[in-house]
């Protein structure tokens, strides 16, 4: 494979309607777009879309435009004989943007697999020695914090088809928080799994007081119940063994995944390609947590299309110890996109049957959402 031009466009996609966590409002994703030609003329597709507070605080959409031109161009009218080289080599020059990475890998594979007429998931179980899933159940955020209104979005996603809902929590009391969770459970049977995420919000005690109130309500498990510094707290509110607990934003560097999983601080991992470097950093991650029987359950960044479908796809070719929806019904989240989100279908995640990623980006859109030049380089 010859890469023969690379475009790159900084683009910024607004939310419907803010997205509160317990440690920020989101209000749009920015980030960069990348467009990959190969000498056959594919056309790959990548997307790096950090966010605040997640992975290092280095990483913003300006930096990974620079680190993308600059790779990019050092790669330009070569051929490319191994992708898992040319990534290597990206990370001795840029350690610290997985994101960027993460855009490259998923191009790279995209043109690989469009190449080997296959989807990107075909293409990386065949790679990894997996059977890829053609269609598997997705969970639903909720997002609706008054009552009222939260009840109608519950009935909503039940009668999507979703089994498996998601509530934010700590941005408030717990006290707060339980009042919510009654209010899904009055309508969502113990059959409907219910996980909840506190973005690290509280302290290891106040996480302990809040598992111990949210244990009745039948949850499935809780990400990130403390800061991602505190690896110490994460073993000791998993340790507790009320809820499940799954390391979040304390996955989103290397040093910190591989420093939870050797000290197996939790119980399971949320893998976000996106923020991970890509597909093939996903699935060494993947192993590794498997080796030591924890869980893992594989989510978007929140990205625009291009990322969310990546995320798609890796979760269907990754192998998988137990049947855990995962997060890429976040596209309805964003009012505008660049591209078509990923297929949901009665709270089903269903496979692009379209080689590579399947994705076609409208111009016009790219135009509309952009928020500066797309730089075009040549070999």
């Amino acid at each position: 494979m010859k890469l023969c031009q690379a475009k790159l466009t900084p683009f910024s996609l607004p939310l419907r309607r803010p997205l509160r966590t317990a440690s920020q409002i989101i209000t749009a994703r920015s980030g960069v777009l990348l467009q990959l030609t190969d000498e056959e003329g594919n056309q790959g597709w990548g997307e790096a879309t950090p966010i605040k507070g997640f992975g290092y605080p280095s990483e913003t959409p300006e930096e990974d435009l620079r680190i993308l031109q600059q790779e990019t161009q050092n790669h330009l009218g070569q051929e490319v004989s191994s992708i898992h080289s040319l990534l290597e080599e990206f990370k001795t020059h840029a350690p610290q943007a997985p994101c960027a990475l993460a855009a490259l890998d998923t191009a790279l594979c995209d043109l690989s697999a469009q190449s080997a007429d296959l989807s990107l998931a075909h293409w990386l179980a065949r790679e990894w020695g997996t059977v890829p899933l053609e269609e598997f159940p997705a969970n639903a955020v909720l997002v609706e914090e008054n009552p009222a209104a939260l009840a109608k979005e519950v009935q909503l996603r039940l009668a999507q088809g979703f089994r498996t809902l998601k509530l934010k929590v700590g941005a408030g009391s717990i006290e707060a928080d339980c009042a919510r969770l009654s209010t899904i459970r009055l309508l969502a049977s113990r059959e409907v799994n219910l996980r909840l995420d506190a973005n690290g919000a509280w302290t290891s005690e106040e996480a302990l007081r809040a598992i111990t109130a949210f244990s009745s309500f039948g949850i499935e498990f809780l990400e990130q119940p403390v800061a991602k510094e505190d690896l110490d707290g994460l073993a000791k509110v998993s340790a507790r063994g009320l809820i499940r607990v799954a390391a979040d934003e304390a996955v989103s560097t290397p040093e910190a995944a591989q420093a939870i999983v050797r000290d197996e601080a939790c119980d399971l991992l949320v893998l976000k390609p996106s923020a991970l470097g890509g597909p093939h950093a996903t699935r060494s991650l993947a192993e590794k947590a498997q080796s030591k029987s924890m869980a893992t359950v594989c989510t978007s960044l929140l990205d625009g299309a291009v990322g969310c479908s990546m995320a798609l796809h890796v979760a269907a070719a990754l192998p998988r110890s137990e049947e855990l929806a995962c997060g890429v019904a976040t596209g309805e989240l964003l009012a505008q996109d660049l591209a078509p989100s990923p297929r949901i279908e009665q709270g089903q995640a269903v496979l692009s049957t379209s080689k590579g990623l399947g994705i076609y980006v409208d111009p016009s859109l790219l135009d509309d959402l952009s928020t500066g030049p797309t730089e075009v380089l040549t070999s």
